[in-house]
């Protein structure tokens, strides 16, 4: 039987367009997995990005902290400060003031102090460590200035002793020279929250 010159055993036009939308609908939806996962992978990467930096700055702070010492400061115009202060009543953001001993610096030079002083202020969405030259500063006292951590919303801190925690330190006859426990709160822009707690001055 010979067949019909029309006789077509192809795809029609409905039959195309239907294979032509489930292949759209199949490739977006592999766009759409795609995207996700590298979006996926960007989140997480800045969350080990931050939970690193969290770890640094912990480290540091425990250093600085365990290693407190009860030796009042002088300051630019000669005045005695104590040797441990923080709290808001603070100038310019800074959250915490402190001498720390076992300066790595004093082992490997003989002509450097063991000692250090050494601030911790919140600005610009940032935690900040400073390291002066000198503990007893004067106006053209030098310091370094490292960021340890960024996208912070607000830092919040309280000390204690002898059991009765405190908000402000260094500003009360009646409190001690160094507190005995430090508890630092950091809010992020994300909106997560992390505490810290310290031991402060055991290594005096």
């Amino acid at each position: 039987m010979i067949k019909g010159l029309f006789d077509d055993n192809g795809f029609s036009l409905v039959e195309t367009l239907v294979a032509t939308f489930i292949f759209a609908v199949v490739s977006a939806s592999g766009v759409a997995i795609l995207s996700g996962y590298q979006e996926s992978r960007v989140r997480l990467a800045q969350a080990d990005s931050q939970l690193s930096a969290i770890d640094q700055a912990r480290a540091l702070m425990r250093a600085d902290l365990f290693s407190a010492s009860n030796r009042p400061m002088r300051d630019a115009f000669g005045g005695t400060m104590t040797a441990f202060e923080a709290g808001d009543h603070m100038p310019a953001g800074t959250l915490l003031r402190l001498v720390r001993g076992g300066n790595p610096s004093a082992q490997l030079f003989g002509n450097v102090s063991a000692l250090q002083r050494i601030e911790y202020a919140a600005m610009n969405g940032s935690l900040v460590r400073r390291i002066y030259d000198r503990t007893d500063v004067v106006t053209t006292t030098g310091f370094i200035e490292q960021k340890i951590l960024s996208e912070v919303q607000s830092v919040s801190s309280r000390y204690a002793a002898n059991g009765i925690w405190a908000e402000e330190w260094g500003t009360l006859p009646s409190t001690s020279a160094l507190p005995r426990l430090a508890e630092i709160t950091i809010a992020f822009r994300s909106g997560n929250n992390v505490k810290m707690m310290f031991i402060v001055g055991a290594a005096a």
